[in-house]
């Protein structure tokens, strides 16, 4: 559904004529508060309104929802040039983000709280760090994703949290963070339960009509090579048919070698 009328900027509306995506974590927390100091765990620097009116019908309907913690698009710079000195308050953040949705902080122990039935079980980390969501260091989204995993996981160790990248091999830049961040998590980690249990990534440049099965291999001996395949699960959470390798070209009846291919995926993630 990723480029399905739910997520344009048309129906994710705040604060009009913005357009801002209501998921975002800066239209819930205003990154700029992390640089002077504002308290994260004051529920006053939170504005959950928009987000819940989507997350609450989406409850309605009984389907859960997969939660995207970091920039994601149409977001202020800010929020992608995240710093050393950002880490802890901004692991914070999530943190208070997935506990709103799961249990309704900050009011959990009032008699009107308000929280998913469907609670958040799958946290996709950011969105393709090696592209112009994150402007930061890879250093410092490392940090990041190990402060937030910890933090995370300490508060319900049965939430699945990993990072996102885009397509990890071929298309696109093929110097993007990868693996790196789960090397990082493996070489920086003492207790194994602290490492991703979630590896997702996106398709978007179609080279033939196998090129799912070929990258879900690809990244699955990777993962073996990690000895991760029993604990860290991939999944795939964008899909769109680039035709012949552009996103600008719609498909047509020559590479319908696409549908295929999105035939795989689905069949992949119901295998």
């Amino acid at each position: 559904t990723h480029d399905s009328n739910l997520l344009n900027d048309e129906t994710y509306k705040i604060n009009p004529p913005y357009g801002k995506p209501v998921f975002n974590w800066n239209n819930i927390y205003d990154p700029a508060n992390i640089r002077i100091g504002i308290d994260p765990n004051d529920p006053a620097n939170y504005n959950f309104n928009e987000s819940d009116n989507f997350a609450f019908e989406f409850d309605i309907l009984n389907i859960p929802l997969l939660l995207r913690l970091g920039d994601s698009w149409n977001s202020p710079s800010i929020a992608a040039n995240i710093t050393d000195d950002d880490v802890e308050d901004l692991s914070t953040v999530f943190l208070n983000i997935v506990k709103h949705y799961n249990e309704g902080w900050p009011n959990e122990r009032s008699n009107n709280k308000k929280f998913l039935k469907n609670k958040i079980k799958a946290i996709e980390f950011w969105n393709e760090p090696e592209g112009n969501f994150w402007k930061g260091s890879v250093s410092t989204y490392n940090k990041l994703l190990k402060a937030t995993i910890t933090k995370i996981r300490q508060y319900d160790q049965s939430i699945q949290i990993g990072p996102n990248f885009a397509e990890p091999y071929g298309g696109f830049n093929n110097t993007g963070f990868e693996f790196h961040a789960i090397d990082y998590l493996l070489a920086n980690v003492e207790n194994k339960s602290l490492l991703p249990n979630i590896y997702s990534w996106h398709e978007y440049i179609y080279e033939n009509p196998l090129l799912t099965q070929k990258l879900y291999h690809k990244t699955e001996d990777e993962l073996k090579k990690r000895n991760l395949t029993s604990f860290t699960k991939q999944i795939i959470t964008e899909w769109n048919p680039c035709a012949s390798g552009s996103c600008t070209d719609k498909p047509n009846e020559q590479n319908t070698w696409t549908a295929c291919d999105f035939a795989e995926t689905v069949l992949i993630h119901a295998s």
